[in-house]
């Protein structure tokens, strides 16, 4: 019982890190993925930080314009009246 436990502990430790390793090498639709050598680049394991933490601005919600939402069908009709 003991070992299928430690079996069991060993595969999702190999197959996350297998996953985790290929999410991160291949692209899928999310622009340029790493190199395969990635892991072991000093930007890897000590990222530049792109500001200072605890600057993001709070957004006032006031100051938003809403945009009218307009739906397919409305969007359409529009189409078709000026052809």
């Amino acid at each position: 019982m003991a070992q299928t436990f430690i079996t069991l502990v060993y595969d999702m430790l190999l197959f996350g890190f297998w996953f985790w390793y290929w999410d991160n090498v291949l692209s899928m639709n999310r622009g340029v993925g790493n190199g395969w050598f990635f892991f072991l680049s000093p930007s890897f394991w000590c990222p530049k930080s792109k500001g200072a933490k605890g600057t993001r601005e709070k957004y006032d919600l006031d100051s938003i314009q809403m945009v009218k939402s307009v739906s397919l069908n409305t969007a359409i009709q529009e189409k078709k009246n000026v052809i």
